[in-house]
């Protein structure tokens, strides 16, 4: 860990989990607190006059991630890969996302690359062949990196196959842009990155991306930026005039992450000419060297065929663009004596709707009297029962009604969360995911977290 002052001296470094991901101060500004992900741990210092000193480790507790992946994400965050100790994946794959700077890490004279902008590594799994340019066939193409980049040996096979296994599990959150209910609305406005905003019709830019042959001599957009990804992930000249194949053959981006470049808020910064531009203030925009300040400048300079109101409506369409989660993954409801009118509203016309749809999963956790006084018990909501299951098997399955009357009457408050399809039974009621549910574990001295509690290597979900 390095401290700086304000103009970027060094203060002081030490030691912290060598897996960091964030930090946060105490109140007063004499405490630091580190979240390190691949440990699963957050460490308390104090920060004191001279060098930190590590108060407490505490251990978060139950981490569902498989093991293959859990190493897999310790490689990822683990600064002691590289030369000097101090840098790892995450040091511009921020959050397995990017720094949002454009870097030029060509090999002159042999491949001139130019300058490119650190992508985005969650939701690359099905963005084959990898890299701007599409040069990285597969993820292993990448393992050189931790020798030319970082300085540090290259991952076993062993090590990569949990490194790949971890890096193609995370996934981009929903996007912000998006309406809630994962549909394409018209909200009437497309605003750009200069905080002004000019109509456009989303649903007008549906029609036109599918439809309509505003490229000349290619088609419609979703000709080359196919859904779900954005992306064909077929390799196409960018300047078909030039005979300079190594900036000029690029993969088809997709819409991966696009959300979080579409910044707010621009510079106005001097070049070296003397001139003026605007650039977006926190690293790049849009395009591979991120020189466009928002969506709606980089279609107005590549769709040459399309009126300017098309476009705009285009940007407003492309601006709501799936992530591959939905919305309401990020939902959380507090279902409790105040305020049960609203929550209870919020979870039959919205969450649970969702799931139905099959865009989330649900599970709660709580007190609630089940018939022998208030217990702490996690639900799961079982979407081919239309119920919610218990962890607890001699617990019969209950509807969102029973929870609802509990909490009017004092009796139950329990959270209520919407989590990626797949994940619900898991978080909620079998962490090990082996058919045996947590507490009928416990009661029977098993270990809720181990597939193979008494260690006979049967995964079948009979250890008792």
């Amino acid at each position: 860990m390095v401290e700086l002052d304000s103009s970027g001296a060094l203060v002081r470094e030490w030691d912290v989990a060598p897996t960091p991901r964030g930090l946060l101060t105490g109140a007063g500004g004499d405490e630091l607190y580190v979240y390190s992900w691949g440990d699963n741990v957050v460490q308390r210092f104090d920060l004191g006059p001279t060098t930190p000193t590590l108060l407490a480790t505490l251990d978060l507790g139950h981490d569902p991630t498989p093991a293959v992946r859990a190493e897999g994400r310790q490689l990822f965050f683990d600064g002691g890969r590289s030369l000097h100790a101090n840098a790892s994946c995450a040091s511009c794959h921020v959050e397995g996302d990017s720094d949002l700077l454009p870097w030029d890490l060509s090999d002159l004279p042999y491949d001139d690359k130019g300058p490119l902008v650190t992508q985005f590594m969650r939701g690359i799994a099905d963005l084959t062949p990898f890299h701007w340019r599409g040069e990285r066939a597969g993820l292993i193409d990448f393992n050189p990196a931790f020798d030319g980049l970082m300085g540090g040996p290259p991952l076993s096979p062993g090590e990569f196959e949990a490194f790949e296994r971890f890096i193609f599990s995370i996934e981009q959150p929903a996007n912000p842009n998006q309406d809630e209910r994962r549909v394409v609305v018209n909200k009437g406005v497309f605003q750009r990155a200069s905080g002004l905003e000019v109509a456009a019709n989303a649903v007008k830019g549906q029609d036109l991306y599918f439809d309509h042959n505003v490229i000349i001599g290619v088609g419609s957009c979703a000709s080359c930026h196919t859904m779900p990804t954005g992306t064909s992930n077929e390799v196409f000249f960018d300047e078909p005039g030039l005979d300079f194949a190594p900036r000029t053959h690029f993969v088809v981006a997709s819409y991966n992450g696009m959300w979080r470049k579409d910044q707010r808020t621009l510079e106005r910064i001097q070049l070296r000419d003397g001139t003026w531009e605007t650039r977006p203030t926190i690293g790049a925009g849009f395009s591979t060297t991120g020189l466009k300040d928002d969506l709606l400048e980089f279609i107005e300079v590549s769709l040459f065929s399309a009126t300017q109101k098309q476009r705009q409506h285009l940007a407003a369409f492309v601006q709501q663009a799936d992530s591959g989660l939905a919305p309401a993954v990020h939902e959380g409801l507090l279902l409790g004596h105040h305020g049960t009118a609203q929550a209870a509203k919020r979870l039959r016309e919205y969450l649970l709707r969702q799931a139905e749809l099959e865009n989330c999963d649900v599970v709660a956790y709580g007190i609630v009297d089940v018939g022998a006084g208030p217990v702490t018990l996690r639900w799961w909501w079982d979407p081919t029962l239309g119920r919610f299951r218990s962890e607890d098997s001699s617990v019969a399955p209950r509807t969102l009604t029973f929870f609802i009357q509990q909490a009017a009457q004092g009796t139950a408050q329990l959270v209520f969360l919407g989590l990626p399809v797949g994940m619900g039974e898991r978080f909620g009621v079998d962490f090990d995911l082996d058919g045996l549910y947590n507490a009928d574990e416990l009661s029977w001295g098993t270990d809720p977290e181990d597939p193979d509690s008494d260690g006979d290597g049967d995964l079948d979900g009979h250890e008792v």
